[in-house]
């Protein structure tokens, strides 16, 4: 996601913002998960959803897409009920040591948002011969 425009980085605010919302993801959660500095207020979100383009930071511009990618995981595995996914996200999991997706990815930073993305998209696992 390098080299991104300013309009591009607009757009993807907003796709990431309005997904957050659809996925219930509570203010202090999304600063969290994108990985913004801490003293960022979530009321400063609102700032995103109205133009602001997201910083040109390549770790926030990687969790972004990692957001995207899960979301297409998702529809892919529940694609006839796409409220599943945000079911999924705070369900408790066996892989994720009993704690939810989501509370991995808050816990764990990037890490863990890499960790959802490999479970749910097994392409990334695949090993080259």
């Amino acid at each position: 996601m390098s080299n991104l425009t300013e309009q591009d980085r607009i757009d993807l605010a907003q796709s990431i913002l309005t997904l957050f919302e659809f996925w219930k993801i509570e203010p202090d959660q999304q600063v969290n998960l994108l990985g913004l500095p801490s003293d960022t207020r979530p009321r400063w979100l609102k700032r995103y959803r109205e133009g602001t383009p997201f910083p040109d930071d390549q770790e926030l511009l990687k969790r972004a897409e990692n957001f995207l990618e899960i979301d297409s995981a998702l529809f892919t595995t529940f694609p006839h009920n796409r409220s599943m996914g945000k079911i999924w996200l705070k369900t408790p999991n066996r892989r994720f040591g009993n704690q939810t997706p989501l509370a991995l990815m808050l816990a764990e930073g990037l890490l863990g948002i890499n960790q959802v993305k490999c479970h749910l998209d097994c392409t990334h696992n695949w090993i080259e011969f």
